[in-house]
């Protein structure tokens, strides 16, 4: 009997025979234990003989075995079934908030063209139409602050496109961020820029950096494919030349001067990356980045398109995807056995999920965050749900111009998106990593056509079904384990 889970409660009073089982579900993991699993996410591994005691209700006479069921909430009495309900509850406490992430689009065209770009962004050359303007960027502001919160506080993100193509436009919604943050007297409002930065100066840096000094929390996002053959396949200027050399440039720059705004990219694995396992993780390792969060190629966008058109050089399937990231999470546990302190950050996820009841990584998570925790607001004053599925034409909820944060919340489809739950789900409701795992809402769209997912077609579905129960048998190797647990 052995369990990681870090939210047991003080439930155990004595052996009260009285009891029942809480809903649970079963696999058997390489080492022949039994998982138990809950939908408060709560967990035990189990002998024959104590699972034996489960099945014919005898847990009673194991003492030892009634006591860690309990605290688990796995066996319910009138003692703990008040506190097991609101431990299920806890599980979907970012239901109750507003939305807290704010993406803006100050630009939607980009200097590069990239052959995956899921917001399939316009080139550089086009008009200023889709650029955003002052008085518009003014209006999405005043909408987003005009959200009923508890907590007096804005995450703003600021993408493109991209973005420092108008550098201008995101100064504004910067200073007038803080400005009406200061007026209304919240805290110090927290800003993201996503960039490729290939467009980056020192000029802009000094800028963020003077605001970080100021007490304003900053943080650089960008992306790295991998090394040069890998990262120019799909990451390139208009005419053809790649962007390695460019992006690792600044790179190094920001590891070397500001390392206090920048800790990592992340890569987006097509089939140019499959078999390049190793040296991808190289490749940041040699750069000092931090973690790497492996992201197979999401089905939206110019990927859509393409796939759609008949071309498969961009994305991989479940299968391929799952064997490219079990072989890079190896190395990676690897690398830390070695003494390199190195984090993949899709399993960091999974191991919040496994080992907690939070749920603060939007896109693993049912329902997801479309709507819900993040909204973003188009260079046109588009609302959509979520900015990873910008392109997907269902998750428009509105627009600034026209709509208030009333309408948007209370609309049909926000509502239909909160019923994306494990409870509600073909197949997720019996499956024992319903309550780890989560569904995207724009990719299932693409999928699927239509919200409501196929679930044995779903791509993340047959994903999250390899790699939950592998991290479940990694946690269970102690050599394993002591790396993964301290990237939780």
């Amino acid at each position: 009997m052995e369990t990681l889970f870090k939210n047991p409660q003080n439930n155990f009073k004595g052996i009260d025979e009285f009891y029942t089982f809480n809903e649970f579900f079963t696999h058997k993991l390489d080492n022949g234990k039994i998982l138990l699993t809950t939908r408060h996410r709560a967990w035990v591994t189990l002998t024959e003989d104590e699972y034996r005691l489960v099945r014919e209700n005898n847990v009673h006479e194991d003492p030892a075995l009634y006591k860690t069921l309990i605290n688990l909430n796995i066996i319910l009495t009138k003692g703990n079934v008040r506190k097991a309900a609101k431990q299920y509850g806890n599980k979907y406490e970012f239901t109750k908030r507003p939305p807290g992430l704010h993406i803006l689009v100050p630009t939607h065209r980009c200097n590069l063209v990239c052959t995956y770009c899921h917001a399939r962004s316009h080139p550089n050359a086009c008009k200023k139409e889709t650029d955003m303007d002052e008085d518009l960027a003014k209006m999405t502001i005043d909408f987003m602050m005009s959200i009923p919160r508890g907590y007096k506080h804005q995450n703003v993100e600021i993408q493109g496109g991209e973005a420092l193509l108008r550098w201008d436009t995101c100064q504004y919604i910067i200073e007038y961020t803080k400005k009406k943050s200061e007026a209304l007297g919240w805290k110090k409002p927290s800003f993201i820029v996503g960039t490729n930065l290939t467009l980056m100066d020192e000029d802009i840096l000094g800028e963020i950096d003077r605001d970080f000094k100021d007490g304003y929390h900053w943080n650089i996002s960008s992306s790295l494919d991998g090394p040069r053959h890998v990262h120019n396949v799909h990451r390139k200027y208009p005419n053809g030349k790649g962007s390695y050399d460019d992006v690792i440039y600044w790179i190094k720059i920001l590891k070397r001067d500001y390392p206090h705004l920048f800790s990592s990219c992340i890569p987006t694995v097509t089939k140019a990356g499959i078999g390049h396992e190793k040296e991808i993780i190289n490749e940041y390792l040699k750069h000092k980045l931090t973690n790497i969060k492996l992201r197979h190629v999401n089905y939206t966008g110019r990927t859509y398109d393409q796939v759609k058109a008949g071309r498969h050089d961009l994305f991989v399937n479940a299968k391929e995807y799952f064997d490219f990231w079990k072989k890079s999470v190896e190395y990676v546990i690897s690398v830390n056995q070695k003494g390199t302190y190195f984090v993949e950050s899709t399993s960091q996820i999974f191991l919040n999920h496994i080992l907690t009841v939070t749920a603060d990584y939007m896109c693993i998570r049912k329902p997801c965050g479309a709507a819900i925790s993040q909204l973003e607001f188009n260079y046109d004053g588009t609302i959509q749900a979520c900015d990873g599925a910008r392109s997907v034409e269902q998750l428009k909820l509105g627009n600034v111009k026209t709509h208030n944060y009333n309408d948007v919340i209370t609309s049909d489809k926000s509502q239909i998106f909160r019923q994306f739950c494990s409870e509600s789900l073909p197949m997720c409701d019996n499956c024992s990593w319903g309550a780890y795992c989560g569904y995207c809402i724009g990719r299932g769209i693409n999928q699927h056509g239509t919200p409501y997912p196929k679930m044995p077609k779903d791509f993340e579905c047959q994903l999250f079904g390899m790699q939950i129960p592998y991290l479940f048998n990694k946690l269970m190797n102690p050599r394993d384990r002591k790396v993964l647990m301290t990237w939780v």
